[in-house]
């Protein structure tokens, strides 16, 4: 019998010392009807040895290595998608996050309303706090926490494709789903991931650097009380951020121009900041 779920996982490079946490977390997951296909994209020899021992201890993954792409090595993904996959539905997990157990469990409620769908995500922060993530109002999709029926890639007009230089990858490939006419999306405001940030610049956090960070944050999620207490502190946040928002409004309410200028140009040049950075990893192929 073919599996419900097709779990695509790209890797590059010196990636050999996370694999063993990101793909410890599908394993750890309390839906089982998987397969996990490891898309190399031009591994060293070490990070192939890792695979290959992952390949030993579960028959549910494969590995598909192929040389470094000029990209992200997109067209292979295409391939192994179209060729290989079995499962009804295909779930994506970058290399460097972490999946909380009811992962899977919690997109397959979610396919119950919609053909792409996104669970939510705690965005860890280096100060150790977390906070929810905003992927859905942005129409920003984070890599790890999307997926899609099977059926729906099918009828896309191309499928993952080598994507420009100034666009992020992910993206391109989700615009190929928002502009389908079948497009039926459904959003989960639970988190059921960690999404860690590549970083403030090109190519990002050191492999080892990261390894250490992945140790500390996967002992804690088996931690149910850690988890109880994350959740309180992302709403916690999200309500203070609510409250910002109406001292804002209380702050501009009844001011003349003349008033708001000064208030206006200090939000202004935040948000020009926002979108520079956003725009100067695209352009280094973030």
């Amino acid at each position: 019998m073919n599996p419900r779920f097709t779990i695509l996982l790209p890797t590059t490079n010196d990636r050999g010392l996370l694999l063993p946490y990101s793909v410890g977390s599908v394993l750890k997951q309390t839906i089982a009807d998987f397969e996990l296909l490891i898309i190399g994209d031009g591994v060293n020899e070490y990070t192939r040895g890792v695979i290959h021992q992952l390949l030993e201890k579960d028959k549910r993954i494969k590995f598909f290595d192929f040389p470094k792409h000029i990209r992200r090595g997109e067209p292979n993904r295409h391939q192994v998608l179209t060729n290989e996959a079995k499962g009804q539905f295909v779930a994506y997990l970058l290399d460097r996050d972490l999946w909380l157990p009811n992962h899977l469990e919690n997109l397959l409620r979610l396919f119950e309303k919609g053909n792409f769908v996104s669970s939510n995500y705690f965005k860890p922060l280096q100060t150790g706090d977390i906070r929810y993530g905003y992927s859905h109002a942005s129409q920003h999709f984070v890599f790890s926490a999307v997926a899609h029926t099977y059926e729906f890639y099918k009828n896309l007009p191309f499928g993952w494709r080598t994507t420009p230089p100034d666009i992020f990858t992910d993206d391109y490939m989700w615009a190929q789903f928002m502009a389908h006419p079948s497009y039926q999306p459904y959003f989960s405001g639970e988190a059921t991931l960690l999404y860690f940030k590549r970083g403030a610049t090109y190519p990002g956090i050191p492999t080892h650097e990261r390894v250490d960070e992945l140790t500390s944050w996967e002992a804690k999620l088996t931690d149910n009380e850690f988890l109880k207490a994350a959740t309180r502190e992302a709403l916690q946040a999200l309500l203070d951020e609510r409250a910002a928002l109406q001292n804002d409004w209380i702050r501009i309410k009844g001011k003349t121009w003349a008033e708001l200028i000064p208030f206006l140009r200090v939000k202004l040049t935040y948000a020009l900041y926002s979108l520079k950075r956003r725009l100067d990893y695209a352009k280094k192929g973030q």
